[in-house]
């Protein structure tokens, strides 16, 4: 038994000296008690110190944390790429998941992760259909700042009303001087600001669309002295660097804005334009200037719901054209093929080497016009233009010794989908096998016997599903002997 325990059990709780006497031993045990309590708290500290210190040779040795930052940051980028079908609101919402992951497995890879700017580039892809909250907000701007340096594409859809969107776009500002591409399909344009006070040198291409009302004339963009290409949806002239855009993509139901646009763009290369009914009341005087000239346009694209394209081509001048489509939509109603003014048009753009039209309504004797027209075209494709494939067609495009002004003698490549069974197939043969011989029989001619013509170099006829039978076996068995000589043809 311990001494202290037998002496007080010993003593005479009633004698004078025990109560002072069992004061001092109370303090000395709590003494005893801190102190054990002080020595287990080092005790404590030194074990959860050795077992950090274990934990870095741990992971100092383990294989992963061997690879350099350079190596460890390709993998990541790995892991955040998109998945085949994914969209793109779901690819960035599984890179987000995937580089949030890595950055939680060791502190060496959370370090890695937050100093790569490389993988929080992807992340800008918004969609919102609520208005954002402040952890929202914050979230964004932690991934502005980890993406910095670098630049990154921005993309904001949302129907929300613009003081709901403000908030979000204000933050995005923070990195507008990265903007190197920008998406905004939004309610309307008031949510931006007049003008961006950061500078705009890297941003090279934009996409406007607005859902509601009409674009506001702002000159927000006026400073993106590097924007080459551009996508607006909407009948207003918006405020942009014009003169510098090399592709303009322009959806609007208004011929006037049409051309005050591209008169404003005089260094495109490509133009894409759609026009759709939106709205009734277009002027019937189109637009004041009698012709519109843009020098360096290469290629246009022209697709429309009724006829405001024919306005358009009244007044473009294209001296340097290559490349024309020409689209309908089948949710509109036909219209009758402008012919003359058409030819006019051909007439001030005298190289163009290459014509599609999809889904033109357009009889074989316009279509033949047309082609008259075309010395240099080299690529014909077409696209459920089933009124102008018919015998006349094939008859004038079949090449014949005496014909001395043979139709589009450059032609070399014939696309023709969706035809129908309009005509004849053995008008179709002797037309193909009319332009098409080998280098033998050519060599074994007088050069002034020669073809006037060059010879196939691509054929792809398609008759469509309601006449999937009208190319027979017999006559597809026929043709294979082009195939066989090096002719590259597609027949179905």
């Amino acid at each position: 038994m311990d001494p202290t325990m037998a002496l007080l059990m010993r003593q005479n709780s009633a004698s004078r000296g025990f109560e002072t006497h069992a004061k001092g031993l109370i303090k000395a045990s709590e003494e005893t008690i801190a102190d054990i309590d002080s020595q287990m708290q080092n005790l404590a500290r030194l074990r959860d110190r050795e077992r950090g210190i274990l934990a870095i040779l741990c992971n100092a040795i383990v294989p992963a944390n061997k690879l350099c930052a350079e190596l460890l940051v390709e993998i990541f980028l790995f892991l955040a790429m998109p998945r085949p079908g994914q969209s793109t609101l779901e690819s960035t919402a599984a890179s987000i998941a995937a580089i949030l992951t890595v950055s939680q497995v060791s502190a060496y890879w959370r370090k890695i992760a937050t100093a790569a700017p490389r993988l929080w580039t992807n992340f800008f892809h918004l969609q919102l259909k609520t208005r954002p909250t402040d952890a929202y907000l914050t979230a964004l701007t932690w991934w502005l700042d980890r993406s910095s340096p670098l630049s990154i594409r921005v993309t904001v859809k949302s129907d929300l009303p613009p003081h709901d969107i403000a908030p979000l776009i204000h933050t995005l500002l923070r990195g507008a001087s990265r903007w190197s591409d920008l998406t905004l399909q939004i309610r309307s344009l008031a949510c931006l600001p007049a003008t961006i006070p950061h500078s705009l040198d890297k941003l090279t291409e934009v996409r406007i669309s607005v859902h509601y009302g009409s674009l506001e004339k702002r000159s927000t963009f006026l400073n993106a002295l590097s924007l080459r290409k551009a996508a607006l949806n909407t009948d207003d002239l918006a405020l942009l660097p014009w003169k510098h855009l090399t592709k303009l993509s322009l959806t609007t139901s208004s011929a006037v804005h049409c051309l005050e646009v591209l008169d404003r763009c005089m260094n495109l290369k490509r133009a894409e334009l759609s026009f759709y009914p939106f709205r009734t009341g277009e002027p019937a005087a189109v637009p004041l200037k009698p012709s519109t000239v843009i020098p360096s346009l290469e290629c246009i694209w022209l697709y429309f719901a009724d006829t405001p394209s024919a306005p358009v081509l009244r007044h473009l001048t294209l001296p340097n054209l290559k490349s024309l489509r020409i689209g309908h939509s089948l949710r509109g109603r036909p219209s009758e093929w402008p012919t003359a003014m058409f030819t006019q048009f051909q007439q001030r753009s005298p190289f163009i080497t290459r014509i599609e039209l999809v889904s033109v309504q357009i009889a074989s004797a316009e279509f033949i016009t047309m082609l008259r027209n075309l010395p240099l075209l080299q690529s014909l494709s077409t696209w459920n233009c089933r009124h102008c494939i018919d015998d006349a067609f094939l008859q004038a495009l079949r090449y014949q010794d005496s014909d001395l002004s043979p139709l589009v003698p450059a032609l070399t490549s014939l696309s023709l989908r969706e035809v129908g069974c309009s005509f004849h197939r053995s008008n179709l043969e002797k037309t193909i096998r009319s332009r098409w011989w080998l280098d033998e029989e050519l060599h074994s001619v007088p050069s002034e016997r020669r073809p006037r013509v060059e010879r196939w170099e691509c054929v792809s006829i398609t008759v469509g599903e309601t006449a999937r039978r009208f190319l027979s076996r017999r006559f597809l068995a026929r043709m294979e002997s082009c195939r066989l000589q090096g002719l590259s043809l597609y027949l179905k």
